[in-house]
């Protein structure tokens, strides 16, 4: 079972009957069809959803290259490379530019996390591609230690502005990477595998990233996704954020927090 956006951004549950379904009838593929074979990491599929790299569609496009590196980047890179080579330079000057989106996911393939660290730390590369480094991550991308403290790190590097590019940010932009970041850390926190094995040294990395995160200026959502990745985490970690988010959570984020306390059977007076 999948939860994947449907084509109208409604979260759809979506099984392997429907997918195998959808391929029998021949009928165009929905979104959610397509996430959800990115989710399956079934390399069968990949040809099913190749074609829609050049669907007219934006969104099904976006989704369809994220479902590619979900399965398999590096079986798909080819196809990505091509439709990269669709777009002249001037299509890093949109808002939203197609071109850097691949391109972040072809330097991934291609160079790996170190190399998506790399270019992330340059002070003369495409500053398009670097806001975009981090976007391939999502409900389906099959998240590996490595991806935690890539993650973290570059996340750190957002908090401290060290980079120029970053500095150049509007403040719009600069929330949204925040943000984006931080969600990449909660699709992962969902691997309950993953996160029960993560090293002390990241998790405490994590705790000192999600501290500065608790400091600055910045939409309470932050608190709010930080609060509920603590269900998914080591209990002695969890309590560690929790801890952090005493009194400082408001609205939604409050809601969150008593959820986790509540999961934890903890009361905020042993915080």
């Amino acid at each position: 079972m999948y939860e994947v956006f449907s084509d109208i951004n409604v979260l759809e549950k979506v099984t392997d009957e429907d997918i195998e379904k959808s391929i029998l009838e021949g009928h165009p593929l929905k979104s959610e069809i397509i996430m959800a074979m990115g989710c399956s990491h079934k390399i069968k599929y990949l040809p099913y959803i190749y074609p829609y790299l050049n669907d007219e569609r934006l969104y099904i496009r976006l989704r369809a290259a994220d479902s590619i590196m979900w399965i398999d980047g590096r079986k798909g890179l080819e196809k990505l490379k091509e439709k990269e080579r669709q777009f002249d330079e001037t299509d890093y000057e949109y808002e939203l530019s197609e071109k850097a989106l691949l391109n972040a996911k072809i330097l991934r393939v291609e160079k790996g996390v170190e190399g998506v660290r790399e270019y992330f730390f340059s002070e003369d590369a495409n500053e398009a591609i670097q806001y975009d480094l981090l976007t391939y991550y999502g409900e389906g991308y099959p998240y590996q230690a490595e991806d935690i403290e890539l993650i973290l790190e570059l996340l750190d590097g957002y908090i401290e502005k060290e980079m120029s590019w970053i500095r150049r940010l509007s403040r719009g932009d600069y929330s949204d990477a925040v943000l984006f970041t931080l969600d990449s850390i909660i699709h992962a926190s969902r691997n309950k595998d993953l996160f029960a094995d993560l090293d002390d040294s990241l998790y405490e990395q994590m705790y000192h990233v999600f501290k500065k995160i608790t400091e600055m200026r910045i939409r309470m959502y932050t608190k709010e996704a930080m609060a509920d990745m603590t269900i998914y985490m080591r209990k002695e970690y969890a309590i560690k954020v929790l801890q952090l988010l005493k009194g400082k959570a408001k609205g939604r984020a409050q809601t969150a927090y008593k959820r986790a306390l509540k999961f934890w059977r903890l009361d905020e007076s042993s915080l």
